[in-house]
């Protein structure tokens, strides 16, 4: 569902129906590969949103990366002239997912981290059709920078929004989320998703809100045992019918 590497917004190949490939980022410098783009739509239909990672690279080893926007108004044909620079990362801020609510806001969420390997999530909102963004908000309720990553973000019917992301809290990795009941200016108490005792990470969740219900939906990797001394994993769905609650 999350295509990675190449910033096409689609694939021709000959296949009807398709248009030509359009290169969505601007970043077209011989130090940079764009990762983990996300796509959302805005409520009318009047705009596309694209939230992706730039690495800035020295060689094969990545020195930095920040996250950017892009937008189309005329269904994905043509793009803004230049990415605009959300967040730069100090190392890294990186896999960023955008959603939109009814209300026509623009919501991206990522990871930041300020070292190779523990930081936080955050989130920033556009009221503006992404012409300008508010400040970072931070969306785990750890003090110290953990081992975080691939947060996942859906707006509800309400406009309340649902994140869920890989949590090494615990020192595995596990599913948590977080709910923002006012448009990403604060967030409550970070809750576990999965409920599993299997001492092994749990990884890449997505997450769906489920029209007519306001239920939560996630998707997740979950590790289970084959044998005694073999390990597979499992793709599992966790539903919350109460906000994000349990």
């Amino acid at each position: 569902m999350k295509p990675t590497l190449m910033l096409s917004l689609t694939v021709s190949l000959g296949l009807a129906g398709f248009m030509p490939n359009v290169c969505v980022d601007r970043e077209s410098r011989p130090d940079n590969w764009c990762f983990h783009p996300d796509i959302a739509i805005a409520p009318a239909g009047t705009g596309v949103y694209v939230a992706y990672e730039v690495d800035s690279l020295a060689g094969y080893v990545t020195v930095r990366s920040d996250v950017r926007f892009q937008k189309s108004t005329d269904a994905g044909k043509t793009w803004l002239p230049h990415g605009l620079l959300l967040r730069c990362g100090e190392l890294f801020a990186s896999t960023p997912d955008v959603t939109t609510d009814h209300a026509g806001n623009i919501y991206v969420v990522f990871t930041e981290q300020p070292s190779s390997s523990e930081g936080h999530l955050f989130s920033m909102r556009s009221n503006d059709s992404g012409s300008s963004w508010s400040a970072p908000v931070k969306i785990d309720d750890n003090v110290a920078a953990v081992a975080v990553g691939w947060s996942r973000v859906a707006a509800d019917s309400a406009g309340n929004l649902f994140v869920a992301w890989n949590y090494f809290r615990t020192g595995i990795s596990h599913i948590w989320s977080s709910v923002s009941t006012d448009r990403g200016t604060t967030w409550g108490p970070n809750v576990r998703v999965d409920n599993d005792t299997v001492s092994d990470d749990h990884c890449h969740p997505d997450v769906f809100v489920q029209p007519g219900t306001n239920d939560y939906l996630v998707v997740l990797t979950a590790p289970f045992w084959v044998s005694e001394h073999y390990m597979n994993s499992h793709s599992v769905l966790y539903r919350s019918t109460d906000c994000g609650k349990t």
